[in-house]
């Protein structure tokens, strides 16, 4: 199985070297928005991609239990949730799907900074998402084997939960910002030459 620790690598030396470059650009608070935003990207992408079956008798073992993609909305959603033995198994699908994407929806605004509304998030998270989906059915094209199912009941539950972090960052920028009166922004704002 191909893992995800190589590309987590090649991605923190890389943001190593952007950090090196333009580490005066930035306030020291930005840089660890961006850092941690690396590392849920990476967390992001290991949970949704990886490990990819490159093995021989994975790939079998894969093609064995026939993965079927969801193109129908809410079918998965509905039929996990009648048809699970137990309550964890619908959980997990559709609780899953909504807490891996808050944090894209939470980070959007702290790091666009500049006209970030609901609009965009929705735009960004749904097209994230279909970037994963795409990328999952690409990779089964690759190893001619189904690995991961492409599922539009995804592209639902993982644009909702960028939504919902994006209302979760509102409420506390209102609470931290207008009723404590932080001003959160010079946290997150370019430094001044």
């Amino acid at each position: 199985m191909l893992k995800v620790n190589v590309f987590v690598l090649v991605g923190f030396l890389v943001y190593f070297f952007y950090m090196f470059i333009n580490f005066k650009k930035f306030s020291l608070s930005y840089h660890m928005i961006l850092f941690t935003f690396l590392v849920y990207t990476f967390v992001l992408i290991g949970i949704t991609l990886f490990p990819i079956p490159i093995q021989p008798q994975a790939i079998e073992m894969l093609r064995e239990i026939h993965i079927t993609n969801n193109y129908i909305p809410f079918k998965s959603i509905i039929g996990n949730i009648v048809e699970a033995t137990h309550w964890i198994v619908w959980f997990k699908m559709i609780i899953g799907n909504v807490l891996l994407f808050m944090p894209l929806g939470f980070y959007l605004p702290l790091i666009v900074k500049k006209h970030m509304n609901a609009r965009k998030v929705i735009i960004i998270g749904f097209c994230v998402s279909l970037c994963i989906e795409v990328m999952q059915m690409f990779i089964s094209l690759l190893i001619n084997c189904r690995y991961k199912a492409f599922d539009v009941d995804d592209l639902l539950l993982n644009t909702a939960g960028t939504v919902l972090g994006f209302i979760i960052f509102k409420l506390l920028y209102y609470v931290l910002h207008d009723c404590l009166k932080w001003d959160i922004s010079r946290y997150i704002e370019f430094k001044k030459s």
